[in-house]
């Protein structure tokens, strides 16, 4: 018998990370498409916004590519 202890969290399952996965990816190609449309409309440079945003250059290419591997810890990014 397994004792349901409020503190202990429960795993998520194998399919719900696959998802949330997948969401994240779909929401990275989302974002970057639109920081690419926005930053083209303006007529800037990757480096034009990386200087005005103190984002780097290869952060922004990462967004808008949806390199989600490339992109800094989730800490770094909020």
């Amino acid at each position: 018998m397994r004792l349901k202890i409020p503190w202990n969290k429960s795993r998520p399952s194998t399919k719900s990370l696959e998802m949330q996965r997948r969401q994240e990816e779909s929401n990275c190609l989302e974002a970057g498409i639109i920081l690419r449309e926005r930053r083209e409309q303006f007529g800037m440079s990757r480096n034009d916004l990386a200087l005005r945003t103190r984002i780097s250059a290869p952060v922004i290419q990462a967004i808008e590519e949806g390199w989600i591997n490339k992109l800094p810890e989730k800490t770094y990014l909020s």
